[in-house]
């Protein structure tokens, strides 16, 4: 998918749309993290589309060291797929 936009000088630029990056991203960004007294998870919803499952699993170690990072005081399982669901699941130190 493209979009044409014509600046002020009236010169016409093709913006290009990556759909695999926007089927990603449109997942991850309804991520919700659970905080509990001992329990730490961390639910992603899995991509709808082929490539964008692969991205997320080519990443999955780059997100659990980034969860692991801004939350110190847990230590984190391996990921878990239920479903259409990805889990990272969180104990207290």
């Amino acid at each position: 998918m493209s979009e044409s936009i014509t600046s002020i000088d009236n010169q016409t630029t093709v913006t290009k749309f990556n759909l695999t990056l926007k089927n990603f991203n449109y997942a991850i960004s309804s991520c919700t993290v659970d905080i509990r007294q001992d329990s730490l998870s961390v639910f992603i919803k899995y991509p709808k589309t082929q490539q964008a499952q692969k991205l997320l699993r080519d990443m999955e170690e780059h997100i659990k060291e980034e969860i692991s990072s801004q939350n110190p005081n847990y230590y984190f399982s391996s990921s878990i797929r239920e479903g259409s669901r990805l889990w990272f699941k969180g104990a207290r130190r």
